[in-house]
């Protein structure tokens, strides 16, 4: 399982204290799974909050623009009430009046208290005095200096200035002038009305703004005319430079903005446009900070949050501490449960309550299996011991040869036996009794070379490999981990997968020759039954080797006959010991590039040698003849096909039954033009026109007492020219593939 290491430091900060987490664990897949499905709740709940953050922003962006139309509008009341003076002024006929009189004041006052907006009113005479004012004046006062008067004497229309700082109020106004003539032109004197920009304190009163929220009035330069509350004395100060400012004129002076302020903070604006001035337009605006807007919906996410955290913590707990006593110990114990029983402990039980749950149940299931598996065990191992002992006997049957036998027997006793590793050794009479493998199969992982495995009295003796060879006797050891006699090589053999083991004597007449030894991956793995089969199997072994000596030494004898027939075949003409020679290997390549299998060229081999055998009861006279042969004498030599199958009939072997059918259809064509019996096609035997091609090709190519030999080219066309007449094109067709190889055992074997 993989574990992650986790570093945790004590409350004083002096101590580390590692921790594994098994992250493959059932808890922490279900912390994992319960994490994830906060994690959508926590999703959830962030979308809702920027949902509601976003919804209120925009709320009070609208709600803003709102407010600032209306103000707007309620101050263009009082723009358009200003307008409206000089008519009213005219009418009261105020320029008549004794200038300072209470009864020019008391004209304009009683025309400013209609609107609580104007900051005042006053007559100007053309040189710039004020004549009378709404607000009382102490001493004189000359406002000639004033562009706003100037531009009004040499207009027509109304002036509105540009925003200043009152001379009587001392606070921020907006000018509007207009000059009075008479009927023939002359500027009898200027109105000068002021809006009073102070208003804007009462508006965020007023409007119950939060303290951090901003109003105020700017013009199209960058000028703050007013502002409230105004902590950093901007009012007078041009800002033309920040983002508020630039955001405004992109937009016109009108809609709605999220972007800093003066002081850096975040700020939802709304722009109106207010009025239009000698020297450009002059904006309202409304400021609020997007903390403020969005605060009530993020304390409610904080809240949410922290009461998600904490349910998510105690959730945590009770499913980590929980979870360990309902969940995980059961499965552990069950999981334990199963291992053992996959070992071979078939007594290992859950010992838990049956619950009425998943978990009883799968714990009753478990506990249930382990029972059927002692009831169905000592028979399941039978049939495997049984499996083993019928697999192993079809090899001794079939086996060639010793180490073909061996290795074969240690293959069938893991794939059939379902062991971990079989091994067949030799037991040397060496001075240190050495045990040399022969055979190994299964997991063995050079075990066998760092054993050092002995069967004297001695430690490294004291295995059961060295113990059934010293006693004669089978050896079981039930558990590699407890077993003292084991020591030696418990680590190496626990470190492979073994847990037990079994050894057995291959006995001679007098002792043990050897032993075979079986590992496990299981404990107790070899009943008395097994140990009985396998002991069987051991002495099946030895039964068998004895018995493939003997069946080598036959062969042996059989192939010491023939090479006697063919050595007696070679003392009549000594002409053909290299014919024979070259022929047979000819016969070999053919087989070859006929795809046949290594068996049957083997057969051709050794028994093509015997295709003339029965020349012996030719008559030397006849064979050994320099010239040509009359049409009497080669009748004669047609006959030693028949003499060659008589000498090798009622043939016991298919070695011999090769060299019968070799012997008797060599000279066979595949037309059935040949003899002796004339038969055709396939009916011949396919080794013999096998023979039938090597055999021409190299009496072809040597020299005989009747001819000179043939070039190899003469030679190789001739075969090709006779192919579906004399020879099987089949046949042909793999001679002129393997050409090269004919070629080469030419050039080895000269006569």
């Amino acid at each position: 399982m993989w574990q992650t290491d986790v570093l945790w430091r004590t409350v004083d900060g002096t101590k580390w204290v590692y921790v594994k987490i098994n992250i493959h664990s059932l808890r922490i897949q279900v912390l994992a799974l319960l994490a994830l499905t906060y994690l959508i709740v926590l999703s959830m709940a962030i979308y809702n909050a920027y949902d509601r953050r976003s919804h209120e922003l925009a709320e009070t962006l609208q709600v803003l623009e709102s407010h600032a139309h209306q103000i707007a509008e309620a101050e263009n009341q009082t723009v358009r009430y200003i307008q409206h003076l000089p008519l009213l002024i005219s009418e009261t006929n105020a320029f008549n009046r004794r200038p300072g009189s209470e009864d020019c004041h008391g004209v304009l006052e009683n025309l400013v208290k209609n609107d609580t907006h104007m900051g005042n009113l006053m007559l100007v005479t053309p040189n710039g005095n004020v004549v009378c004012s709404a607000n009382p004046i102490r001493g004189k006062l000359n406002v000639a200096d004033r562009q706003y008067f100037k531009k009004a004497l040499s207009s027509n229309e109304l002036i509105v200035g540009e925003a200043i700082t009152g001379r009587v109020s001392k606070r921020w106004v907006l000018p509007f002038a207009l000059a009075v003539r008479d009927k023939s032109g002359h500027v009898q004197g200027v109105i000068e009305a002021s809006l009073d920009l102070g208003w804007i304190e009462n508006e965020f009163v007023r409007g119950k703004y939060p303290p951090d929220a901003r109003i105020g009035l700017i013009d199209g330069k960058g000028t703050v005319l007013a502002r409230y509350p105004d902590p950093e004395n901007l009012i007078g100060r041009n800002i033309s430079n920040i983002p508020f400012f630039t955001t405004l004129t992109s937009q016109r002076g009108t809609g709605t903005a999220e972007v800093s302020g003066y002081d850096n903070v975040q700020r939802v604006f709304a722009f109106s446009h207010f009025s239009d001035t000698a020297d450009g337009p002059i904006y309202l605006w409304i400021g609020l900070s997007k903390k403020s807007v969005t605060a009530a919906a993020d304390n409610q996410f904080t809240r949410g949050l922290l009461w998600l955290v904490a349910l998510t913590a105690g959730t945590f707990v009770v499913a980590w501490f929980g979870g360990k006593r309902l969940v995980v110990h059961p499965i552990n114990v069950i999981a334990g449960t199963a291992n053992r029983l996959s070992e071979g402990d078939y007594q290992a039980r859950t010992g838990m309550r049956y619950t009425k749950n998943e978990l009883g149940d799968l714990a009753r299931a478990v506990d249930d299996m382990a029972g059927a598996l002692v009831s169905k065990s000592a028979l399941l191992r039978l049939n495997r011991s049984l499996r083993v002992l019928i697999a192993c006997n079809r090899v001794l049957v079939h086996a060639q040869t010793e180490t073909q036998l061996l290795n074969d027997i240690c293959r069938v006793i893991v794939e059939n036996g379902g062991y971990r590793m079989a091994w067949i050794g030799i037991a040397n009479d060496d001075e240190e009794r050495t045990i040399k493998p022969l055979a190994v199969y299964g997991f063995e992982d050079h075990y066998l070379d760092n054993a050092k495995i002995s069967w004297a009295d001695t430690p490294s003796g004291q295995g059961v490999t060295g113990l059934a060879v010293r006693t004669g006797e089978a050896q079981v050891n039930f558990d590699f981990q407890n077993d003292p006699r084991l020591l030696p090589w418990r680590e190496s053999a626990m470190r492979r997968g073994y847990r037990s083991s079994s050894a057995f004597p291959l006995m001679s007449a007098t002792r043990a020759w050897g032993v075979l030894t079986v590992y496990s991956d299981k404990l107790d793995a070899f009943t008395d039954k097994e140990v009985e089969l396998l002991a069987d199997l051991a002495e099946d072994i030895t039964f068998g080797i004895a018995s493939l000596k003997t069946k080598n030494e036959l062969a042996d004898t059989r192939l010491d006959i023939i090479r006697r027939l063919m050595n007696a075949g070679e003392y009549r003409d000594s002409d053909t010991g290299s014919h024979i020679k070259r022929m047979s290997l000819y016969c070999e390549a053919i087989g070859r590039s006929m795809d046949l299998s290594p068996a049957q060229c083997e057969l051709l081999l050794v028994a093509s040698p015997m295709h003339d055998v029965g020349k012996i009861g030719i008559p030397d006279h006849i064979l050994l003849k320099p010239g040509k042969l009359d049409p009497q004498e080669f009748e004669i030599i047609k006959r030693h096909p028949t003499i060659g199958a008589d000498i090798l009939s009622n043939p016991t072997s298919d070695l011999l039954r090769t060299a019968h059918d070799i012997a008797l259809y060599h000279h066979e064509k595949w037309d059935g033009s040949g003899y002796p019996k004339g038969i055709s096609g396939t009916d011949i035997p396919l080794m013999a026109r096998i023979v039938a091609v090597a055999d021409v090709y190299d009496a072809l190519t040597t020299t005989r007492p009747y001819k000179r030999p043939w070039t190899e080219e003469q030679a190789h066309e001739e075969i090709i020219r006779l192919s579906g007449s004399h020879f099987d094109p089949d046949v042909v067709n793999a001679f002129i593939g393997c050409r090269a190889e004919i070629l080469r055992i030419k050039a080895a074997n000269p006569d």
